[in-house]
């Protein structure tokens, strides 16, 4: 059978993507192309002592594409390109208006006329595609139009994630997740069952690798991160006073909430809940301002900055945080990735500055992990480390002006350590986190309201 847990930190594996990662491959735990073989024998996990009475050889399936026949579509007359100029496929839908990244086999996409089979429409000439995210249009030589429909069919990747866990009677048992084209989570297991490690079929995965176990050897409280305690003391007080305090989460898209579903699983919502759960409803007064696809910097110039897109100004402006009198502000910003250091060090000084001028305390969110692609890593590395300048510029800043920070990169940058693929949190394959994901934020917040002697 199949399960999953954790294991105690036994063996160093090195990458040849340039990671390592800890696996206890010394304990006996064998891995071949096609399968992974669990020993029986005395395990620790998180300082608990296990025994595997029944272990196993367990072969794990690769079936990691999918197939379409016939799906009915109409071209777009956009010419197909970007996130989503074009006509989806929906095959590779994601949790949100995009397609998820490089789902799409573009080697095995064929458009006809009719349903079943027939001449297949040429592809530059009766129809465009745009293959990151799977959009399609019409060609520049045919007598197709925008009504008409053409039926499409092709494969899709997925990826998987899989467990191997320990039962009540000592047997190990290997679980088979679900497959999805960007958000997957581990496949459930009975509360009697403890998950020893998580075996990942990343895209096209056609043989199992050392790099695809992900074993479970810490959890939040396990994991160190650079999140600071005690900067945040002025709100502190007033919450453990029984004052209510008014907060203002400043943000792009992720503190929107983007290919989230459920508006309660946003990583502000939950935030909202934790501190109305920690302190009382009463005392949390707490606005949403956000908007997708801005950065910092613009809303500084109310959505007027002159190398970027303009955005509204009765959005995108400073001033409706000022307006609120915050007690706090927490920011979140993976779009600033993208700025300058010169425009990062202008827009967070002119930033804290102008909050530090009515007594408003800070709290900076360090960003979460996208794909390697948008990180500008490997696109082999299923545990790249942290290199963004931004990340090291917020760290340092907020060390520098002694403000709060919230280091959520830390956790997605060590999510392995917890069993999780990083790239299974993110809802669209591409940049925006799951529910799940977004807990990191909410977690690392949390910390910030704790006492120096928590």
């Amino acid at each position: 059978m199949i399960r999953q847990e954790r294991w105690g930190l036994i063996g160093l594996v090195v990458l040849s993507a340039g990671g390592a990662f800890a696996a206890p491959l010394s304990s006996g735990v064998k891995v071949d192309a096609l399968s992974v073989t669990v020993p029986e024998g005395e395990w620790v996990v998180n300082g608990r002592s296990l025994e595997i009475k029944k272990g196993g050889r367990f072969f794990v399936r690769s079936d990691t594409r999918q197939m379409v026949v016939d799906e009915p579509l109409q071209l777009s007359p956009d010419k197909p390109a970007g996130f989503w100029t074009g006509t989806k496929l929906q095959g590779p839908r994601a949790a949100g208006p995009i397609n998820a990244i490089n789902s799409l086999c573009e080697e095995t996409l064929v458009l006809r006329r009719e349903k079943g089979g027939g001449a297949e429409l040429r592809l530059g000439k009766d129809y465009l595609v745009s293959p990151p995210f799977a959009l399609l249009g019409l060609g520049p030589e045919t007598n197709l139009t925008e009504k008409d429909v053409v039926y499409a069919s092709y494969q899709y990747r997925v990826h998987r994630l899989d467990s191997v866990i320990l039962n009540p009677d000592g047997s190990a048992e290997y679980v088979q997740g679900r497959a999805g084209v960007a958000e997957i989570t581990p496949p459930a297991i009975s509360p009697e069952s403890i998950r020893l490690l998580n075996v990942y079929r990343p895209y096209d995965a056609k043989e199992l690798k050392p790099e695809h176990l992900f074993f479970v050897d810490a959890d939040q409280a396990g994991v160190r991160t650079g999140t600071t305690v005690g900067r945040i003391p002025k709100t502190l007080r007033k919450l453990e006073n029984g004052e209510a305090v008014t907060i203002v989460c400043l943000g792009d898209s992720v503190t929107v909430g983007a290919d989230i579903p459920n508006p309660a699983d946003t990583y502000v919502e939950r935030f909202r809940a934790q501190l109305q759960a920690r302190f009382s409803p009463q005392q949390i007064n707490l606005h949403n301002l956000s908007l997708g696809g801005s950065k910092s910097i613009q809303w500084l110039h109310d959505g007027n900055y002159e190398r970027l897109q303009k955005r509204p100004a009765d959005i995108c402006s400073f001033a409706r945080v000022l307006a609120a009198k915050p007690d706090l502000v927490t920011i979140e910003f993976v779009n600033d990735t993208e700025l300058t250091a010169q425009e990062l060090e202008w827009s967070y000084g002119k930033i804290a500055d102008e909050l530090q001028a009515i007594g408003t305390e800070v709290i900076l969110i360090t960003p979460h992990f996208t794909h390697q692609r948008a990180m500008k890593t490997d696109e082999g590395n299923l545990r790249p480390a942290e290199q963004r300048p931004y990340v090291a510029f917020l760290r340092e800043f907020a060390e520098r002006r002694n403000l709060g920070l919230a280091d959520a990169a830390a956790r997605w940058e060590q999510s392995w350590k917890e069993g999780i693929p990083y790239m299974t949190l993110l809802a669209n394959h591409y940049n925006h986190p799951t529910a799940a994901g977004g807990n990191f934020f909410v977690e690392e917040l949390m910390k910030c309201f704790q006492g120096k002697g928590e």
